[in-house]
């Protein structure tokens, strides 16, 4: 009998051997999996298996990739997958199948030109291989010739691609490739001037994409419009699934989303009026808004002026202690200018930092320039846009707390999948920091506390609009020139910025308006920490939260909470 009990005992651990070898041999197919991922959809490692010559091949190869790793997930068993990859699991499961989803029936490929107009990484929001300082330039002039190589071919491709005709698209497409023939007639030619020995190579392929996007630009205008028209409005029941596997979102669909924003705008604005009162008791919001545009830096200063509130972040954060920042020990975020290329998609900029595992290099915002052969309206316009209410309330947003620690964050997150990727709880962190940390931990001047407060509540009124339009124009609730109209009239925005936003929401679908239910998700998510943490007989802090939330990294909301709650239940620092 006692032999008995050793042999089954032996047994009982040799099995539970084999049983942590099985787990360990799944987790790591689960990791190379990511892997696979990554190098397809990011370029990491061996970068992608298919080189992207902007052909119909090439984008029916990228679906078949996306079907065969869902696949390849799908059969995997979860069971042995630790608590982290079983969420990492669900996270790339709805990614690949919002993948599959707009390759199916969304087909931007088809409509878009835009998409082939992109010149990245030869320009990019930092400068890319013509500005970005970090590498040789005879390196960099090396990339920039094997990335002009390949324009010719993918716009030829694309005018056999483009099967159907969005009217709506037009403009803006041939906006962008103005850009890009301003930037090879201009920019190129300046950067061959620093490369003596590849600068005859650089000027010749210089010349063959002029030639293309030229040739390109004359499809636009006369071919592409006589093809078929097309529908750019995605409808609710895309919408409707986006939501449920990119974002796992079930408080939702686009109808209740859409209600849900109508009513929160509605609301917004009774808000403004309150926020009208502590200024000025006679004075209307748009009145009161319509000063603070007018005090604006000059076309000399304006770069500065956001560099002023750009550096003041940090310092700020620090001093108030709102979480941990353990990266960029100097305090080197920036405000640069972007190459010209960006004012075509954006009247702002962008804000930030690289991408890139174990990277500390720092945030910035890049704003796009002022076009020097602008009238002077259109000057002032754009610099009404950038009154010193709209820089000071948004910069933390931009770069601390906001994107630019949210980068350093996720490029040192252990799970590799968080890096590069990155949901729509990003943003709403953004405005969370925008509308909460900012004016109630005192970034604004003591002076301008009510009238800043104010911007802030019109900032938050523009990104209640965004749900309108965002989920209404897909619905066919809202028109084009409505949305445009709603920005001008009632937010106050320039018209062609105006413009520019909506016209982003047409490209895109469940991308602008859908982080501003974040924000919601977002206090919700800390008022649930602070009860859990007192039943629990522990004691939370804002700091504690903050941080917790920042090391876990940008997951939809769902998913966030999850770990979030199981990490404080196990005890986790």
């Amino acid at each position: 009998m006692k032999f008995l009990r050793l042999s089954m005992m032996a047994l009982a651990l040799l099995g539970a051997d084999h049983a942590t070898a099985a787990s360990d041999r799944l987790a790591k197919n689960f990791e190379t999996l990511i892997d696979k991922y990554l190098a397809e959809f990011h370029g990491t490692g061996t970068g992608p298996s298919i080189a992207n010559d902007g052909s119909a091949t090439y984008f029916g190869n990228r679906l078949q990739i996306a079907r065969s790793l869902l696949a390849e997930l799908e059969a995997i068993d979860r069971q042995p997958l630790t608590f982290q990859q079983d969420i990492d699991y669900r996270y790339l499961r709805g990614i690949l199948r919002a993948k599959i989803l707009e390759g199916e029936r969304v087909m931007y490929w088809q409509k878009d030109p835009t998409l082939y107009l992109r010149i990245e990484p030869i320009v990019s929001a930092r400068g890319g291989l013509l500005y970005l300082e970090d590498k040789p330039v005879a390196e960099r002039a090396a990339s920039v010739l094997a990335v002009m190589k390949k324009i010719p071919a993918r716009l030829q491709n694309a005018q056999e691609n483009l099967r159907v005709y969005i009217p709506l698209w037009l403009e803006p497409a041939k906006g962008l490739l103005d850009g890009a023939i301003e930037t090879f007639e201009a920019d190129v030619l300046r950067f061959a001037d620093r490369v003596p020995d590849q600068r005859a190579d650089l000027l010749a392929e210089n010349e063959k994409v002029l030639a293309a996007l030229r040739e390109f630009g004359n499809f636009l205008n006369t071919e592409w419009p006589t093809r078929p028209k097309g529908q750019w409005r995605v409808g609710k029941d895309v919408f409707d699934t986006q939501l449920r596997d990119l974002y796992h979102i079930q408080d939702h669909d686009a109808e209740s989303l859409y209600a849900w924003g109508r009513a929160q705008y509605t609301e917004q604005l009774r808000v403004l009026d309150r926020a009208a009162a502590q200024v000025d008791d006679g004075r209307s919001w748009r009145e009161i808004e319509a000063d603070l545009q007018a005090d604006h830096p000059t076309e000399e200063t304006m770069l500065n002026d956001f560099q002023v509130q750009v550096r003041r972040a940090r310092p700020w954060l620090i001093e108030n202690d709102l979480m941990t920042v353990p990266w960029d020990q100097v305090n080197a975020a920036a405000a640069i200018y972007t190459p010209a290329y960006y004012n075509k998609l954006t009247f702002t900029g962008f804000g930030g930092a690289p991408v890139g595992r174990g990277s500390t290099f720092p945030g910035a915002v890049m704003l796009v320039p002022m076009d020097p052969r602008w009238s002077t309206e259109e000057k002032d316009r754009f610099l009404r846009s950038h009154n010193y209410a709209f820089i000071t309330a948004l910069m933390p947003h931009e770069v601390y707390p906001g994107h630019g620690l949210i980068a350093l964050y996720n490029n040192h997150n252990p799970r590799k999948l968080r890096t590069y990727e990155s949901a729509y709880s990003n943003q709403a962190w953004c405005y969370y920091v925008e509308w909460v940390l900012t004016p109630d931990f005192g970034f604004y001047p003591p002076e301008k506390q009510a009238e800043y407060r104010l911007e802030m509540e019109r900032l938050k009124l523009w990104r209640y609009a965004r749900v309108i339009y965002d989920t209404g124009m897909h619905l066919g609730h809202v028109t084009v020139d409505e949305a445009v109209d709603l920005m001008t009239s009632d937010v106050m925005f320039a018209e062609p910025y105006s413009f520019l936003q909506v016209q982003g929401s047409t490209h895109g679908y469940v991308r602008t308006g859908i982080p501003t239910w974040g924000y919601h998700e977002f206090l919700a998510l800390r008022d649930e920490y602070f009860s859990r943490m007192y039943l629990m007989g522990r004691t939370g802090t804002l700091k504690d939260f903050h941080d917790r939330v920042l090391k876990i990294g940008t997951l939809p909301f769902t998913l966030l909470r999850e770990e979030l709650f199981h990490d404080i239940a196990e005890g986790g620092p």
